[in-house]
């Protein structure tokens, strides 16, 4: 039984679970298939989003170009903003739900989610996976919830200092074997020359202004965002400003959110029902609403 206080599911035996009309979890769990066309149509939806932004600025920039001190930061905003909801959907292909074949998955993934943020596939798929083995332990490899909400956070994520962190930081090295090391610095390099053309093709055509929009939403506003979503997901009231909560294990925190906009805008993919996910994580996104109905 959930209660109000309850913080997270792991450990519940999946063959416990039983709803009220007596149909038990495993045999509910058998009717769920991911939806492919719709994950794509979010996929989609989130590029021709991030398109539609750039054309805008672009077009203001051009009719008004004396508004950039509104205009940076709005567009740089709201384009870190769509570039960490299309992110989110790396989960999906880390788990092979854009496509039926494996190899093709893949495929799709590196092309059109992960390319131009500089992370493999089947990198991510490693590092996430262990974030769920090693949740809430010095261990998880994604623990931006370690970090305090505080100004010397807010003050590195928008110097890009957090954002470097996350780039180099050592834990992903220690974990991934050769081969996956070597995919990652691939990936890394080829992300660095198509955000190189982009802003080169900006340069070549005068356009300064998208150079910084660029810039911030990439290397400040998407990494916030990304960092604020994992703390409101995983970090503990109990930790408060502690610096050091995280140095030995604690317990697991994995939080529900509404179904309202504003949440499935910011926790895509599932994310905004986090609980679920990380009690069954192997669940395609589009079937959570529905266990969570169950």
């Amino acid at each position: 039984m959930v209660t109000p206080m309850m913080s997270n599911l792991e450990g519940i035996p999946y063959d416990e679970v039983i709803n009220s009309e007596g149909l038990s979890y495993i045999t509910f769990k058998k009717t769920l298939k991911p939806d492919y066309f719709k994950t794509w149509v979010y996929i989609m939806l989130g590029l021709l989003c991030l398109t539609a932004l750039l054309f805008i600025f672009v077009l203001i920039e051009n009719i008004i170009p004396g508004w950039y001190l509104l205009t940076i930061p709005v567009f740089s905003i709201l384009i870190g903003f769509t570039i960490a909801f299309i992110n989110l959907f790396v989960h999906e292909a880390g788990h092979y739900y854009l496509c039926p074949d494996k190899k093709v998955n893949d495929l799709l993934a590196n092309i059109f989610l992960c390319s131009w943020t500089g992370i493999h596939i089947k990198v991510y798929r490693k590092i996430h996976w262990l974030h769920h083995q090693h949740l809430a332990t010095d261990s998880d490899p994604e623990n931006s919830y370690f970090n305090v909400l505080s100004g010397k956070f807010i003050f590195e994520t928008f110097s890009g200092i957090h954002a470097l962190r996350i780039i180099l930081r050592k834990n992903d090295n220690e974990v991934l074997e050769k081969e996956l090391r070597k995919r990652s610095i691939q990936m890394l390099l080829a992300g660095l020359i198509i955000n190189g053309i982009l802003l080169f093709v900006a340069i070549w055509f005068n356009n300064y202004q998208l150079v910084i929009v660029w810039i911030l939403a990439m290397l400040v506003f998407f990494p916030f965002f990304a960092s604020i979503r994992q703390l409101i997901e995983h970090r503990d009231e109990l930790a408060a400003s502690d610096n050091a909560f995280y140095i030995s294990p604690k317990r697991k925190i994995s939080r529900l959110f509404t179904d309202g906009i504003f949440s499935n805008l910011f926790g895509p993919a599932g994310f905004n029902k986090h609980m679920i996910h990380h009690w069954d994580p192997i669940l395609p996104f589009t079937a959570l609403g529905k266990v969570e109905e169950f």
